[in-house]
């Protein structure tokens, strides 16, 4: 009786896996085990402010969150907490009773967790159950740059793309009510998902509306007693505007379209000294445009969608115009565009598509997945060479393409 041997399609696939998990051991697990980022002492010093500060009403003040900062034994932080709602200081709460070096070890160990739920529960939602697919799928997530990097900054990424998971699968399976709560918890942490929300308030999918409007105000008033309305009334009133109305950062570092525009377009003397055209006006005119364009067109590839926003496709169109509109989407907030790319490329390995589709999603899988090099301010590039800075921007406007294309190339994929 002879035993059956592997074909060299799993065995490849399967080595692969092997090197996958070991590139995310060393690039994102190890690296988290032994710092305490910036981002997470931001999070860190927030959360124990909150759970044991009697001021916590001056969570604003840069100097006051400084002395906080060196009070719990963090590094402090360059930048204070002005861009992150108050709510946000429950990332860490969990763990926030803990000295800073446990407590960074606990919440990456809890992180890998919530990472592999996160991946498995998406991968069943996209309905990818043979094994060679979801090999690949498993090492993509495995050696994604965007997750390391939030791993290695200590950012909240991974959660968030957990809640994000958690939205669809359950939109997917017709419990809305509980989908629109994954998405209003998400939305308490960092704003994400906002766009997600207005696409479902605008297909009158209330169901999900009420949901996450419910889980936003039970989280809001039970954190209360902690966060006094003062320090919310500080931020809808003060940091909250500062923060939309300041416009996009020009350096190479935010990955957003207006970003981009603005390092082409506008002088700054470190973060983009040598503009491809000196003209301010043009790229204010062009950043309004692409955003709205993007807004629309993202909402517009929602509304042809199911009933309901439960089709990863929409779902994950939502996403990436969320990330190309951002006025400060950093490496790590790309860990939200793995959900679109599972997506698509479940389904593209599932017998949808053709062969101009599959090199559209290898170029933009590339460029969102690679590792890249911290832009060097020192040697900015010049003239439309510039774009190549912009790797994520790019890769995510490729899987935006392909979100609203998936109707042409294969109508299966909307139903």
């Amino acid at each position: 009786m002879h035993t059956a041997l592997p074909g060299i399609d799993t065995l490849v696939a399967s080595l692969a896996l092997a090197a996958g998990t070991v590139i995310f051991i060393r690039r994102a697990v190890s690296p988290s085990m032994r710092s305490l980022p910036e981002g997470f002492a931001r999070y860190y010093t927030a959360a124990r402010w909150m759970l044991w500060g009697k001021d916590f009403r001056w969570l604003y003040l840069w100097e006051r969150f400084r002395e906080k900062a060196r009070l719990f034994g963090v590094p402090e932080p360059a930048e204070g907490f002005a861009d992150n709602q108050p709510t946000t200081a429950l990332i860490v709460a969990p763990v926030a009773w803990l000295r800073p070096h446990a407590a960074r070890a606990l919440w990456t160990w809890a992180n890998v967790a919530l990472y592999l739920v996160a991946v498995h529960v998406l991968l069943e939602a996209v309905e990818v159950r043979d094994f060679l697919p979801r090999c690949l799928l498993w090492t993509l997530a495995l050696v994604w740059s965007p997750t390391h990097d939030a791993f290695r900054r200590g950012e909240p990424g991974v959660m968030l793309f957990a809640l994000s998971a958690a939205a669809l699968t359950c939109l997917t399976q017709g419990r809305l009510w509980l989908g629109g709560g994954y998405l209003g918890l998400g939305l308490l942490l960092k704003p994400h998902a906002w766009l997600l929300l207005a696409a479902v308030a605008i297909r009158g999918q209330w169901h999900t509306v009420f949901g996450a409007v419910a889980a936003s105000v039970v989280v809001a008033v039970a954190t209360l007693p902690l966060i006094r309305p003062g320090t919310w009334a500080r931020f809808l009133g003060r940091e909250a505007p500062a923060t939309l109305l300041g416009g996009a950062d020009p350096s190479a570092r935010f990955q957003g379209i207006a970003s981009a525009v603005g390092n082409l377009f506008t002088y700054d003397p470190i973060r983009s000294p040598v503009p491809w055209l000196r003209a301010p006006a043009l790229a204010a005119g062009l950043q309004a445009l692409l955003v709205a364009f993007t807004l629309v067109f993202g909402l517009g590839i929602a509304g042809r969608s199911q009933p309901q926003l439960s089709d990863p496709m929409a779902f994950g169109a939502a996403i990436l115009a969320g990330l190309i509109v951002s006025p400060r989407a950093a490496e790590h907030h790309f860990v939200a565009a793995l959900l679109p790319t599972l997506a698509l490329l479940g389904r593209y390995l599932g017998g949808a598509g053709s062969g101009w589709i599959a090199w559209i999603l290898i170029v933009a899988v590339a460029l969102l997945a690679a590792p890249t090099a911290e832009p060097n301010e020192a040697k900015p590039r010049r003239g439309i060479g510039k774009l190549a800075q912009y790797p994520r921007l790019l890769g995510a406007i490729g899987l935006f393409v392909m979100c609203a294309l998936a109707p042409m190339y294969h109508p299966a994929v909307w139903g």
